[in-house]
Protein backbone atom coordinates (compact mmCIF):
# COMPACT_ATOMS: atom_id res chain seq x y z
CA UNK A 1 0.00 0.00 0.00
CA UNK A 2 1.27 3.50 -0.85
CA UNK A 3 2.52 5.54 2.10
CA UNK A 4 0.10 8.10 3.51
CA UNK A 5 0.99 11.72 2.59
CA UNK A 6 2.25 13.89 5.44
CA UNK A 7 -0.73 16.26 5.40
CA UNK A 8 -3.16 13.35 5.42
CA UNK A 9 -1.33 11.67 8.28
CA UNK A 10 -1.52 14.91 10.27
CA UNK A 11 -5.27 15.16 9.65
CA UNK A 12 -5.77 11.58 10.80
CA UNK A 13 -3.68 12.14 13.91
CA UNK A 14 -5.66 15.26 14.77
CA UNK A 15 -8.90 13.36 14.35
CA UNK A 16 -7.73 10.55 16.64
CA UNK A 17 -6.53 13.07 19.22
CA UNK A 18 -9.87 14.87 19.12
CA UNK A 19 -11.73 11.63 19.68
CA UNK A 20 -9.60 10.67 22.70
CA UNK A 21 -9.84 14.19 24.17
CA UNK A 22 -13.62 14.25 23.74
CA UNK A 23 -13.93 10.85 25.36
CA UNK A 24 -11.87 11.96 28.38
CA UNK A 25 -14.07 15.05 28.76
CA UNK A 26 -17.22 12.96 28.63
CA UNK A 27 -15.87 10.12 30.74
CA UNK A 28 -16.28 7.51 28.01
CA UNK A 29 -14.15 5.30 25.80
CA UNK A 30 -12.10 6.83 23.00
CA UNK A 31 -13.93 7.30 19.72
CA UNK A 32 -12.86 5.11 16.83
CA UNK A 33 -12.23 7.27 13.79
CA UNK A 34 -11.90 5.93 10.29
CA UNK A 35 -10.53 8.21 7.58
CA UNK A 36 -10.61 7.46 3.86
CA UNK A 37 -8.96 9.62 1.24
CA UNK A 38 -9.69 10.46 -2.34
CA UNK A 39 -7.64 8.96 -5.08
CA UNK A 40 -5.29 11.92 -5.37
CA UNK A 41 -4.28 11.57 -1.72
CA UNK A 42 -5.39 15.07 -0.69
CA UNK A 43 -6.52 15.67 2.84
CA UNK A 44 -9.60 17.57 3.85
CA UNK A 45 -11.01 18.77 7.10
CA UNK A 46 -12.05 16.21 9.63
CA UNK A 47 -15.76 15.62 9.99
CA UNK A 48 -18.06 14.07 12.53
CA UNK A 49 -19.90 14.91 15.68
CA UNK A 50 -18.37 17.12 18.35
CA UNK A 51 -18.62 16.24 22.06
CA UNK A 52 -22.19 16.70 23.32
CA UNK A 53 -20.89 18.95 26.12
CA UNK A 54 -19.79 21.47 23.49
CA UNK A 55 -23.26 21.62 21.97
CA UNK A 56 -24.83 21.97 25.40
CA UNK A 57 -22.61 24.95 26.19
CA UNK A 58 -23.53 26.52 22.86
CA UNK A 59 -27.24 25.97 23.51
CA UNK A 60 -27.02 27.45 27.01
CA UNK A 61 -25.19 30.58 25.83
CA UNK A 62 -27.68 31.03 23.00
CA UNK A 63 -30.63 30.57 25.38
CA UNK A 64 -29.33 33.25 27.74
CA UNK A 65 -28.70 35.71 24.92
CA UNK A 66 -32.05 35.17 23.22
CA UNK A 67 -33.99 35.33 26.50
CA UNK A 68 -32.44 38.72 27.27
CA UNK A 69 -32.99 40.02 23.73
CA UNK A 70 -36.59 38.79 23.34
CA UNK A 71 -37.63 40.10 26.76
CA UNK A 72 -36.27 43.55 25.99
CA UNK A 73 -37.75 43.49 22.48
CA UNK A 74 -41.22 43.09 23.99
CA UNK A 75 -40.71 45.32 27.04
CA UNK A 76 -39.35 48.31 25.12
CA UNK A 77 -42.58 48.62 23.12
CA UNK A 78 -44.60 48.75 26.35
CA UNK A 79 -42.19 51.29 27.85
CA UNK A 80 -42.39 53.56 24.81
CA UNK A 81 -46.18 53.32 24.85
CA UNK A 82 -46.05 54.34 28.50
CA UNK A 83 -44.03 57.42 27.55
CA UNK A 84 -46.42 58.38 24.71
CA UNK A 85 -49.72 56.61 25.36
CA UNK A 86 -51.70 58.54 22.74
CA UNK A 87 -49.47 57.70 19.76
CA UNK A 88 -47.70 54.81 18.06
CA UNK A 89 -45.03 57.18 16.76
CA UNK A 90 -42.31 56.23 19.25
CA UNK A 91 -42.86 52.50 18.77
CA UNK A 92 -42.89 52.86 14.98
CA UNK A 93 -39.76 55.04 14.99
CA UNK A 94 -37.95 52.56 17.24
CA UNK A 95 -38.81 49.59 15.01
CA UNK A 96 -37.91 51.49 11.85
CA UNK A 97 -34.55 52.61 13.25
CA UNK A 98 -33.77 49.03 14.27
CA UNK A 99 -34.38 47.82 10.72
CA UNK A 100 -32.35 50.67 9.22
CA UNK A 101 -29.45 49.87 11.57
CA UNK A 102 -29.52 46.20 10.59
CA UNK A 103 -29.77 47.11 6.91
CA UNK A 104 -26.69 49.32 7.03
CA UNK A 105 -24.62 47.31 9.48
CA UNK A 106 -25.31 43.79 8.19
CA UNK A 107 -22.46 43.54 5.65
CA UNK A 108 -20.02 45.30 8.01
CA UNK A 109 -20.88 43.05 10.95
CA UNK A 110 -20.63 39.96 8.75
CA UNK A 111 -17.22 41.08 7.49
CA UNK A 112 -16.07 41.62 11.07
CA UNK A 113 -17.14 38.08 12.01
CA UNK A 114 -15.23 36.68 9.02
CA UNK A 115 -12.05 38.63 9.85
CA UNK A 116 -12.05 37.94 13.59
CA UNK A 117 -11.38 34.64 15.31
CA UNK A 118 -14.48 32.86 16.48
CA UNK A 119 -14.38 33.36 20.25
CA UNK A 120 -13.47 37.09 20.30
CA UNK A 121 -16.10 37.83 17.64
CA UNK A 122 -18.90 36.05 19.51
CA UNK A 123 -17.92 37.56 22.87
CA UNK A 124 -17.79 41.07 21.39
CA UNK A 125 -21.21 40.71 19.72
CA UNK A 126 -22.80 39.45 22.93
CA UNK A 127 -21.16 42.33 24.78
CA UNK A 128 -22.56 44.92 22.35
CA UNK A 129 -26.03 43.39 22.56
CA UNK A 130 -26.18 43.19 26.36
CA UNK A 131 -24.38 46.45 27.04
CA UNK A 132 -26.57 48.42 24.62
CA UNK A 133 -29.73 46.92 26.14
CA UNK A 134 -28.53 47.94 29.61
CA UNK A 135 -27.87 51.52 28.43
CA UNK A 136 -31.21 51.72 26.64
CA UNK A 137 -33.05 50.34 29.68
CA UNK A 138 -31.27 52.77 32.02
CA UNK A 139 -32.21 55.74 29.84
CA UNK A 140 -35.82 54.54 29.59
CA UNK A 141 -35.93 54.07 33.37
CA UNK A 142 -34.77 57.63 33.96
CA UNK A 143 -37.45 58.87 31.59
CA UNK A 144 -40.14 56.89 33.38
CA UNK A 145 -38.97 58.04 36.81
CA UNK A 146 -38.10 61.69 36.18
CA UNK A 147 -39.77 62.46 32.85
CA UNK A 148 -42.26 64.95 34.28
CA UNK A 149 -39.59 67.00 36.04
CA UNK A 150 -36.97 66.99 33.28
CA UNK A 151 -36.64 69.73 30.74
CA UNK A 152 -37.27 69.28 27.06
CA UNK A 153 -33.54 68.99 26.25
CA UNK A 154 -32.87 66.36 28.92
CA UNK A 155 -35.97 64.37 28.01
CA UNK A 156 -35.04 64.46 24.33
CA UNK A 157 -31.48 63.33 25.07
CA UNK A 158 -32.70 60.39 27.16
CA UNK A 159 -35.25 59.44 24.52
CA UNK A 160 -32.63 59.47 21.77
CA UNK A 161 -30.32 57.43 24.01
CA UNK A 162 -33.07 54.86 24.50
CA UNK A 163 -33.73 54.57 20.78
CA UNK A 164 -30.12 54.68 19.54
CA UNK A 165 -28.85 52.25 22.17
CA UNK A 166 -31.74 49.95 21.26
CA UNK A 167 -30.64 50.08 17.62
CA UNK A 168 -27.08 49.23 18.70
CA UNK A 169 -28.40 46.24 20.64
CA UNK A 170 -30.11 45.09 17.44
CA UNK A 171 -26.77 45.25 15.61
CA UNK A 172 -25.13 43.26 18.40
CA UNK A 173 -27.92 40.70 18.22
CA UNK A 174 -27.34 40.44 14.48
CA UNK A 175 -23.63 39.81 15.01
CA UNK A 176 -24.34 37.17 17.63
CA UNK A 177 -26.76 35.44 15.27
CA UNK A 178 -24.18 35.42 12.46
CA UNK A 179 -21.40 34.12 14.70
CA UNK A 180 -23.15 31.72 17.07
CA UNK A 181 -26.17 30.57 15.04
CA UNK A 182 -24.53 30.28 11.63
CA UNK A 183 -20.74 30.03 11.82
CA UNK A 184 -20.19 28.02 15.02
CA UNK A 185 -22.61 25.18 14.10
CA UNK A 186 -21.08 24.92 10.61
CA UNK A 187 -17.58 24.58 12.09
CA UNK A 188 -18.70 22.38 14.96
CA UNK A 189 -20.46 19.81 12.77
CA UNK A 190 -18.03 19.80 9.86
CA UNK A 191 -19.37 17.65 7.02
CA UNK A 192 -22.00 15.86 9.10
CA UNK A 193 -25.15 17.30 7.51
CA UNK A 194 -27.48 15.37 9.83
CA UNK A 195 -25.75 16.74 12.92
CA UNK A 196 -25.80 20.26 11.46
CA UNK A 197 -29.54 20.00 10.88
CA UNK A 198 -30.03 18.87 14.46
CA UNK A 199 -28.00 21.73 15.93
CA UNK A 200 -29.79 24.29 13.73
CA UNK A 201 -33.17 22.91 14.80
CA UNK A 202 -32.31 23.11 18.50
CA UNK A 203 -31.01 26.69 18.18
CA UNK A 204 -34.15 27.73 16.30
CA UNK A 205 -36.36 26.00 18.88
CA UNK A 206 -34.58 27.95 21.64
CA UNK A 207 -35.22 31.21 19.79
CA UNK A 208 -38.91 30.42 19.23
CA UNK A 209 -39.35 29.36 22.86
CA UNK A 210 -37.81 32.65 23.99
CA UNK A 211 -40.10 34.52 21.61
CA UNK A 212 -43.09 32.75 23.18
CA UNK A 213 -42.10 32.98 26.86
CA UNK A 214 -40.34 36.35 27.03
CA UNK A 215 -43.53 38.45 26.58
CA UNK A 216 -45.13 36.47 29.41
CA UNK A 217 -42.17 37.18 31.70
CA UNK A 218 -42.03 40.88 30.81
CA UNK A 219 -45.79 41.33 31.20
CA UNK A 220 -45.77 39.45 34.51
CA UNK A 221 -42.98 41.66 35.90
CA UNK A 222 -44.63 44.88 34.75
CA UNK A 223 -48.00 43.87 36.19
CA UNK A 224 -46.70 42.83 39.60
CA UNK A 225 -43.71 45.13 40.11
CA UNK A 226 -44.33 48.08 37.81
CA UNK A 227 -42.40 49.56 34.89
CA UNK A 228 -39.44 51.03 36.77
CA UNK A 229 -38.48 47.86 38.72
CA UNK A 230 -38.87 45.84 35.51
CA UNK A 231 -36.54 48.16 33.61
CA UNK A 232 -33.98 48.00 36.42
CA UNK A 233 -34.21 44.21 36.54
CA UNK A 234 -33.69 43.95 32.77
CA UNK A 235 -30.62 46.20 32.86
CA UNK A 236 -29.09 44.17 35.69
CA UNK A 237 -29.98 40.88 33.99
CA UNK A 238 -28.19 41.99 30.81
CA UNK A 239 -25.03 42.89 32.73
CA UNK A 240 -25.14 39.64 34.71
CA UNK A 241 -25.85 37.43 31.68
CA UNK A 242 -22.84 38.55 29.62
CA UNK A 243 -20.14 36.94 31.85
CA UNK A 244 -22.13 33.70 31.89
CA UNK A 245 -22.49 33.76 28.11
CA UNK A 246 -18.74 34.35 27.75
CA UNK A 247 -17.94 31.51 30.16
CA UNK A 248 -20.14 29.09 28.22
CA UNK A 249 -18.64 30.13 24.89
CA UNK A 250 -15.09 29.80 26.26
CA UNK A 251 -15.91 26.34 27.58
CA UNK A 252 -17.26 25.22 24.20
CA UNK A 253 -14.26 26.80 22.45
CA UNK A 254 -11.76 25.07 24.76
CA UNK A 255 -13.35 21.64 24.33
CA UNK A 256 -13.64 21.64 20.53
CA UNK A 257 -10.52 21.45 18.38
CA UNK A 258 -12.33 22.71 15.28
CA UNK A 259 -13.48 25.90 16.99
CA UNK A 260 -9.90 26.59 18.12
CA UNK A 261 -8.43 26.23 14.65
CA UNK A 262 -7.43 29.60 13.15
CA UNK A 263 -9.58 30.82 10.31
CA UNK A 264 -8.29 30.46 6.78
CA UNK A 265 -6.86 33.70 5.37
CA UNK A 266 -9.28 35.59 3.17
CA UNK A 267 -8.40 36.03 -0.52
CA UNK A 268 -6.51 39.26 -1.18
CA UNK A 269 -8.65 41.96 -2.79
CA UNK A 270 -8.02 45.52 -3.80
CA UNK A 271 -8.78 47.98 -1.00
CA UNK A 272 -12.28 49.41 -1.55
CA UNK A 273 -12.97 53.12 -1.62
CA UNK A 274 -13.99 54.59 1.75
CA UNK A 275 -17.57 55.17 0.65
CA UNK A 276 -17.87 51.64 -0.76
CA UNK A 277 -16.38 50.20 2.43
CA UNK A 278 -18.84 52.15 4.57
CA UNK A 279 -21.79 50.90 2.52
CA UNK A 280 -20.54 47.31 2.62
CA UNK A 281 -20.35 47.01 -1.17
CA UNK A 282 -17.82 44.19 -0.92
CA UNK A 283 -20.29 42.20 1.20
CA UNK A 284 -23.12 42.66 -1.29
CA UNK A 285 -20.78 41.59 -4.10
CA UNK A 286 -19.78 38.48 -2.16
CA UNK A 287 -23.46 37.66 -1.60
CA UNK A 288 -24.24 38.02 -5.30
CA UNK A 289 -21.34 35.71 -6.18
CA UNK A 290 -22.88 32.77 -4.25
CA UNK A 291 -24.65 31.30 -7.27
CA UNK A 292 -25.46 28.06 -5.44
CA UNK A 293 -27.54 29.85 -2.78
CA UNK A 294 -28.40 33.28 -4.24
CA UNK A 295 -31.95 32.54 -5.37
CA UNK A 296 -32.77 30.68 -2.16
CA UNK A 297 -31.46 33.57 -0.04
CA UNK A 298 -33.46 36.18 -1.97
CA UNK A 299 -36.55 33.98 -1.68
CA UNK A 300 -36.12 33.83 2.10
CA UNK A 301 -35.68 37.61 2.29
CA UNK A 302 -38.86 38.15 0.24
CA UNK A 303 -40.85 36.51 3.01
CA UNK A 304 -40.16 39.63 5.11
CA UNK A 305 -42.10 41.77 2.60
CA UNK A 306 -45.32 40.90 4.34
CA UNK A 307 -47.91 41.98 6.87
CA UNK A 308 -49.03 38.37 7.31
CA UNK A 309 -47.47 37.83 10.70
CA UNK A 310 -48.65 38.69 14.19
CA UNK A 311 -46.49 41.81 14.23
CA UNK A 312 -47.34 45.45 14.78
CA UNK A 313 -49.39 45.98 11.61
CA UNK A 314 -51.43 42.79 11.78
CA UNK A 315 -52.04 43.26 15.52
CA UNK A 316 -53.31 46.79 14.91
CA UNK A 317 -55.63 45.64 12.11
CA UNK A 318 -57.08 42.77 14.12
CA UNK A 319 -57.56 44.98 17.19
CA UNK A 320 -59.35 47.58 15.06
CA UNK A 321 -61.52 44.77 13.66
CA UNK A 322 -62.70 43.77 17.13
CA UNK A 323 -60.45 40.84 18.05
CA UNK A 324 -59.72 40.77 21.78
CA UNK A 325 -56.15 41.06 23.10
CA UNK A 326 -56.50 37.77 24.98
CA UNK A 327 -57.48 36.02 21.74
CA UNK A 328 -54.48 37.53 19.95
CA UNK A 329 -52.15 36.29 22.67
CA UNK A 330 -53.52 32.76 22.33
CA UNK A 331 -53.04 32.76 18.56
CA UNK A 332 -49.54 34.21 19.00
CA UNK A 333 -48.66 31.33 21.32
CA UNK A 334 -50.17 28.86 18.85
CA UNK A 335 -48.03 30.35 16.08
CA UNK A 336 -44.90 29.87 18.17
CA UNK A 337 -45.93 26.28 18.86
CA UNK A 338 -46.39 25.75 15.11
CA UNK A 339 -42.85 27.00 14.56
CA UNK A 340 -41.52 24.71 17.28
CA UNK A 341 -43.21 21.78 15.52
CA UNK A 342 -41.21 22.66 12.41
CA UNK A 343 -37.95 22.32 14.34
CA UNK A 344 -38.99 18.84 15.48
CA UNK A 345 -40.03 17.56 12.06
CA UNK A 346 -37.25 19.17 10.03
CA UNK A 347 -34.73 16.31 10.24
CA UNK A 348 -37.26 13.53 9.38
CA UNK A 349 -38.48 15.69 6.49
CA UNK A 350 -34.93 16.13 5.19
CA UNK A 351 -34.36 12.39 5.35
CA UNK A 352 -37.55 11.85 3.36
CA UNK A 353 -37.25 14.47 0.60
CA UNK A 354 -33.75 15.95 0.93
CA UNK A 355 -32.61 19.37 2.11
CA UNK A 356 -33.74 21.29 -1.00
CA UNK A 357 -37.00 19.34 -1.08
CA UNK A 358 -37.70 20.24 2.56
CA UNK A 359 -37.42 23.91 1.63
CA UNK A 360 -39.88 23.36 -1.21
CA UNK A 361 -42.36 21.67 1.12
CA UNK A 362 -42.03 24.54 3.61
CA UNK A 363 -42.60 27.38 1.14
CA UNK A 364 -45.48 25.54 -0.56
CA UNK A 365 -47.17 24.90 2.80
CA UNK A 366 -46.76 28.54 3.83
CA UNK A 367 -48.19 29.84 0.54
CA UNK A 368 -51.17 27.47 0.71
CA UNK A 369 -52.02 28.39 4.32
CA UNK A 370 -51.74 32.13 3.72
CA UNK A 371 -53.83 31.94 0.55
CA UNK A 372 -56.55 30.03 2.41
CA UNK A 373 -56.59 32.72 5.09
CA UNK A 374 -56.48 35.79 2.85
CA UNK A 375 -58.62 34.82 -0.16
CA UNK A 376 -61.93 34.69 1.79
CA UNK A 377 -61.35 38.18 3.26
CA UNK A 378 -60.30 39.63 -0.11
CA UNK A 379 -63.30 38.04 -1.84
CA UNK A 380 -65.65 39.36 0.85
CA UNK A 381 -64.22 42.85 0.49
CA UNK A 382 -64.64 42.82 -3.29
CA UNK A 383 -68.18 41.49 -3.01
CA UNK A 384 -69.38 43.72 -0.17
CA UNK A 385 -67.37 46.88 -0.73
CA UNK A 386 -65.03 46.45 2.23
CA UNK A 387 -65.47 47.56 5.80
CA UNK A 388 -63.64 47.68 9.06
CA UNK A 389 -64.62 44.14 9.93
CA UNK A 390 -63.13 42.80 6.68
CA UNK A 391 -66.04 40.51 5.91
CA UNK A 392 -67.07 39.47 9.41
CA UNK A 393 -65.60 37.98 12.57
CA UNK A 394 -65.59 34.41 11.27
CA UNK A 395 -63.28 35.32 8.40
CA UNK A 396 -60.88 36.95 10.86
CA UNK A 397 -60.53 33.63 12.66
CA UNK A 398 -59.96 31.91 9.32
CA UNK A 399 -57.19 34.42 8.71
CA UNK A 400 -55.66 33.83 12.14
CA UNK A 401 -55.79 30.05 11.65
CA UNK A 402 -54.00 30.41 8.32
CA UNK A 403 -51.32 32.57 9.93
CA UNK A 404 -50.75 30.04 12.71
CA UNK A 405 -50.52 27.08 10.32
CA UNK A 406 -48.18 29.01 7.97
CA UNK A 407 -45.54 29.35 10.71
CA UNK A 408 -44.74 25.66 10.26
CA UNK A 409 -43.87 26.20 6.60
CA UNK A 410 -41.99 29.45 7.29
CA UNK A 411 -39.57 27.94 9.79
CA UNK A 412 -39.14 24.75 7.78
CA UNK A 413 -38.12 26.89 4.81
CA UNK A 414 -35.89 29.07 7.00
CA UNK A 415 -34.02 26.05 8.37
CA UNK A 416 -33.55 24.61 4.88
CA UNK A 417 -32.08 27.81 3.41
CA UNK A 418 -29.92 28.35 6.50
CA UNK A 419 -28.35 24.91 6.22
CA UNK A 420 -27.81 25.26 2.47
CA UNK A 421 -25.89 28.48 3.07
CA UNK A 422 -23.86 26.88 5.87
CA UNK A 423 -22.91 23.93 3.66
CA UNK A 424 -22.24 25.74 0.37
CA UNK A 425 -20.89 29.20 1.21
CA UNK A 426 -17.10 29.16 1.73
CA UNK A 427 -16.20 29.37 5.40
CA UNK A 428 -14.22 32.58 5.00
CA UNK A 429 -17.30 34.30 3.53
CA UNK A 430 -20.10 32.79 5.65
CA UNK A 431 -20.22 35.71 8.08
CA UNK A 432 -20.35 38.28 5.30
CA UNK A 433 -23.07 36.42 3.40
CA UNK A 434 -25.09 35.94 6.59
CA UNK A 435 -24.82 39.64 7.41
CA UNK A 436 -25.99 40.66 3.94
CA UNK A 437 -28.85 38.15 4.22
CA UNK A 438 -29.99 39.91 7.41
CA UNK A 439 -29.67 43.30 5.69
CA UNK A 440 -31.76 42.16 2.73
CA UNK A 441 -34.44 40.86 5.08
CA UNK A 442 -34.46 44.19 6.93
CA UNK A 443 -34.80 46.07 3.63
CA UNK A 444 -37.94 44.13 2.71
CA UNK A 445 -39.30 44.56 6.23
CA UNK A 446 -38.80 48.34 5.96
CA UNK A 447 -40.70 48.24 2.65
CA UNK A 448 -43.61 46.53 4.39
CA UNK A 449 -43.67 49.26 7.06
CA UNK A 450 -43.65 51.94 4.36
CA UNK A 451 -46.56 50.22 2.59
CA UNK A 452 -48.40 50.15 5.91
CA UNK A 453 -47.87 53.89 6.32
CA UNK A 454 -49.26 54.55 2.83
CA UNK A 455 -52.27 52.22 3.16
CA UNK A 456 -52.91 52.90 6.82
CA UNK A 457 -56.70 52.65 7.05
CA UNK A 458 -58.13 49.31 8.31
CA UNK A 459 -60.36 48.94 5.23
CA UNK A 460 -57.22 49.11 3.05
CA UNK A 461 -55.47 46.32 4.94
CA UNK A 462 -56.78 43.48 2.72
CA UNK A 463 -54.82 45.10 -0.13
CA UNK A 464 -51.64 44.76 1.94
CA UNK A 465 -52.52 41.14 2.69
CA UNK A 466 -53.04 40.36 -0.98
CA UNK A 467 -49.69 41.96 -1.79
CA UNK A 468 -48.06 39.86 0.92
CA UNK A 469 -49.44 36.67 -0.62
CA UNK A 470 -47.98 37.79 -3.95
CA UNK A 471 -44.58 38.29 -2.27
CA UNK A 472 -44.71 34.74 -0.85
CA UNK A 473 -45.71 33.42 -4.30
CA UNK A 474 -42.73 35.25 -5.82
CA UNK A 475 -40.47 33.69 -3.17
CA UNK A 476 -41.86 30.24 -4.04
CA UNK A 477 -41.16 30.87 -7.73
CA UNK A 478 -37.58 31.93 -6.99
CA UNK A 479 -37.02 28.85 -4.87
CA UNK A 480 -38.47 26.63 -7.59
CA UNK A 481 -35.95 28.17 -10.02
CA UNK A 482 -33.22 27.51 -7.44
CA UNK A 483 -34.24 23.86 -7.18
CA UNK A 484 -34.48 23.43 -10.97
CA UNK A 485 -30.96 24.84 -11.35
CA UNK A 486 -29.67 22.10 -9.07
CA UNK A 487 -29.76 24.24 -5.93
CA UNK A 488 -27.99 22.95 -2.89
CA UNK A 489 -25.13 21.40 -4.85
CA UNK A 490 -21.53 22.43 -4.50
CA UNK A 491 -18.99 22.10 -7.25
CA UNK A 492 -16.90 18.95 -6.78
CA UNK A 493 -13.31 19.46 -5.79
CA UNK A 494 -10.12 17.46 -6.07
CA UNK A 495 -10.27 15.81 -2.68
CA UNK A 496 -12.78 14.27 -0.35
CA UNK A 497 -12.45 13.09 3.20
CA UNK A 498 -14.88 10.80 4.94
CA UNK A 499 -14.72 10.53 8.72
CA UNK A 500 -17.01 8.01 10.34
CA UNK A 501 -17.58 7.90 14.12
CA UNK A 502 -18.47 4.47 15.38
CA UNK A 503 -20.81 4.61 18.32
CA UNK A 504 -22.46 7.61 19.96
CA UNK A 505 -23.06 9.99 17.03
CA UNK A 506 -24.00 9.74 13.40
CA UNK A 507 -21.60 9.11 10.57
CA UNK A 508 -20.04 11.79 8.43
CA UNK A 509 -20.45 12.30 4.70
CA UNK A 510 -18.04 12.87 1.85
CA UNK A 511 -16.83 16.48 1.68
CA UNK A 512 -16.19 17.86 -1.79
CA UNK A 513 -13.87 20.82 -1.52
Amino acid sequence: MAPMPAAAAAAAADADADGECAARLLGGAPLSVEVSFAEDGGAGGAAGAAPPAVARCLYAAHALARAVWRTWEFAVALILMRLAPASLLLVSAYGLLEDVARLGAGPLVGGYVDRTERLPAAVACYGVQNGAIAVSAAAAGLLVRFGASLGAAASGALLWTTVLAGACSSVGSLGAAVAVEREWPAVLCGDDAARLGQVNSVLRAIDLSSQMLAPVAAGFLMTLAGVLPTVAALALACLAAWPLECLLLRTAHARCHRLRQPKAPRPARAAPRPCAALLGCAGWRAYAEQTSTLLAGVALALLYLTVLSLGYLMTGFLTASGVQESTLSLFRAAGAASGLLATLTFRPLVRAVGLVGAGGVGIAWQLACLACGVVPIAASRLAGGGGGQAGGGALLYVLLSGLVASRFGLWTFDLSVLQQQQELVPGEQLGTVSGVQASLQSAFEIASFVAGCVLHRPEQFPVLMAGSVCAVAAAAALYAAHACRGGGRAAPGPAAVVVAHHGGGGGGEAAKQ
